[in-house]
């Protein structure tokens, strides 16, 4: 829980407030116009633009995590963690944790403007999207562990949003269907655990401990 604390307390900062400000303006100008129509594909239209935030979930997280377990890695404190007993699994839980709560909490505003603004608060669309943040920030972490060539880091970004639009557009197409939204709604959360899977899979303390940049 330290750790945590720790780790949070990192990115706190002018950058973290400048993001912050960032989300509120890119968040204003996607509900400007009119949003009166819209229960897409028997999705709520609240639930819908959520499901457009976690791709800036998955930006800030990203540029978070700069300071958080890239750092850690490129500095070798991962590998003097795993010198001293602590798992790869804690590692990576610890700072999947740190990163989603640092990245809910800059992204505060923008969720709570965002209901009040359409005034149409729905409760499964809120938890779908805290609970696939925290989702995505597993993956990030453990993309950031498996990754060997450091200099890569900046591609996670690339193929992560392509993961998470072809994702959604899965999703959209079942529940265009007819199918009950949380049926709908399994799928990413079944193609992310296999993700998930094939990451940990592959990664052990040897390939962690040969990263090089």
């Amino acid at each position: 829980m330290k750790l945590i604390v720790v780790n949070i307390k990192k990115v706190l900062n002018a950058n973290f407030l400048f993001m912050t400000l960032t989300s509120l303006i890119f968040g204003f100008f996607m509900l400007v116009g009119n949003n009166e129509q819209l229960d897409m594909f028997n999705v709520p239209y609240y639930s819908f633009v959520l499901k457009g935030f976690i791709f800036i979930f998955i930006v800030f997280a990203l540029e978070l995590s700069k300071n958080l377990l890239q750092e850690d890695k490129l500095g070798k404190k991962i590998e003097w963690f795993l010198g001293n007993g602590v798992s790869i699994r804690k590692v990576s839980m610890i700072n999947s944790i740190s990163l989603y709560l640092a990245t809910s909490l800059l992204l505060l505003p923008l969720t709570i403007w965002t209901g009040l603004k359409l005034n149409d608060f729905q409760l499964v669309g809120l938890l779908d999207y805290y609970l696939f943040a925290f989702v995505c920030s597993i993956i990030i972490n453990r993309s950031i562990m498996f990754i060997v060539d450091m200099n890569r880091f900046k591609g996670i970004i690339i193929w992560l949003t392509f993961f998470y639009l072809l994702s959604l557009i899965l999703e959209m197409f079942v529940l265009s269907l007819g199918t009950k939204y949380l049926m709908g709604l399994s799928l990413k959360y079944l193609l992310s655990l296999l993700l998930i899977g094939a990451l940990i899979s592959r990664t052990d303390k040897e390939r962690i401990t040969s990263a090089y940049y």
